[in-house]
C-alpha cells in the first residue's frame, strides 16, 4: 500500500486479497458502529462525528466502499458482498456485536449489513437515507444530479467517469468555486454544515472521486434493487431526516418507516441533508439506549 495514511486511517487485506481501508474514530474501547459514507464521498465524511462519538463511548469504524478511497475495487459487487467485507472487518477487529449506520447513499449499505448480518447487528441507523431504486417515484423524486448519474451508470459509464474526474479536479484546484457551487442550492442548515469545515468536505469529496470506476460501481449498486425485503428486516432501525433535505426527500424516511417492522423516525425541523452534523450526540445516544 503506497498511499499516505492519515492518523485515523487503517488498511488490511480481505480473504480475496483486496485492500480494504477504513478510518477509526471516537472511543477506541467503545461500542462499535460501522458507518457507511455518502455518495460522491468517502470515509472522511465521518470526521465531524469523532468528538461526539468519543463522548458517547462509541468506536466509529468508517470504511471506504470498494473502489473508493483506500479500498480496492470489486467490480460487480452487491450489497451482500459489502456485508461480507464488513463481516471480515469486524471479525478482524474482534467486534462480534456492532451497529450499522448509513448517511444518504450509504443508507442502502447500512441496511444491507443489518439484513445479511442480523446475528451481529444490534441496530441500523439511517440518516437522510435514500430508498430502493425500484420503489415508485424514486428516480423522479431524487435531485437532478444523482438522477443523471443513475441513468448514466447503467449504460454510459464513460460519461460518468469523465464527470467524476472533472468534479475531482475542480475540488482539488478550484476549491472555493467547488464549495460555492455545492452550497448554492442547499438549505441554510446544510450550507452552514458544509462551510463550517470546507476542508473536510473537500477532502472527503476528492478522496471519494479518486477512482472514477469505483464511483460508477457505487452508482450501479444504487441503481439496482437492494435484493431483499425490507418488511423482513429483523433488527431495529432508527431513521433521522431533516424537513428541508434538498437531496433525499424527507418523505423517503417516512416510507421506509412504514415498511420496516421495528422502525423509529426522528424528523428534524429545518434541517437539511447534513442533519447529522448538529445531532451526532442524540444519534449516538439512541444507539447506546
Amino acid at each position: 500500500m503506497t498511499r499516505r495514511l492519515g492518523p485515523r486511517d487503517r488498511v488490511f487485506r480481505l480473504l480475496d486479497g483486496r485492500v480494504f481501508g477504513y478510518s477509526e474514530l471516537g472511543d477506541p474501547t467503545g461500542f462499535p458502529v460501522v458507518y457507511c459514507h455518502g455518495g460522491l464521498s468517502s470515509r472522511i465524511d465521518a470526521g465531524s462525528a469523532d468528538a461526539p462519538a468519543r463522548a458517547a463511548g462509541i468506536r466509529l469504524l468508517a470504511p471506504d466502499r470498494p473502489g473508493i478511497g483506500l479500498s480496492q475495487r470489486n467490480p460487480g459487487f452487491t450489497l451482500a458482498d459489502w456485508a461480507g467485507d464488513v463481516s471480515e472487518l469486524t471479525e478482524h477487529l474482534g467486534a462480534d456485536r456492532f451497529a450499522a449506520m448509513g448517511w444518504s447513499f450509504g443508507g442502502a449499505y447500512a441496511v444491507g449489513i443489518g439484513n445479511y448480518l442480523p446475528d451481529h447487528v444490534s441496530d441500523v441507523v439511517l440518516i437522510a437515507s435514500g430508498i430502493p431504486r425500484d420503489w415508485p417515484g424514486m428516480l423522479t423524486e431524487i435531485n437532478s444530479m444523482d438522477r443523471l448519474f443513475l441513468r448514466l451508470s447503467g449504460a454510459g459509464s464513460i460519461l460518468d467517469r469523465a464527470a467524476f474526474t472533472a468534479m475531482r479536479l475542480v475540488a482539488l484546484h478550484a476549491p472555493r468555486q467547488f464549495v460555492k457551487t455545492t452550497v448554492r442550492d442547499l438549505a441554510p442548515q446544510s450550507r452552514a454544515a458544509v462551510t463550517r469545515d470546507p476542508k473536510e468536505f473537500l477532502r472527503a469529496t476528492a478522496e471519494g472521486l479518486s477512482n472514477p470506476g469505483g464511483v460508477v460501481d457505487d452508482y450501479r449498486v444504487w441503481n439496482a434493487p437492494w435484493g431483499f425485503d425490507l418488511a423482513q428486516l429483523a433488527v431495529p432501525v432508527h431513521l433521522w431526516h431533516g424537513s428541508d433535505d434538498e437531496l433525499c426527500p424527507p418523505e423517503w424516511s417516512h416510507r421506509l418507516a412504514e415498511v420496516i417492522p421495528d422502525a423509529t423516525l426522528t424528523a428534524v425541523p429545518g434541517a437539511g441533508h447534513w442533519v447529522a452534523r448538529d445531532h451526532w450526540s442524540e444519534i449516538f445516544d439512541a444507539i447506546r439506549r
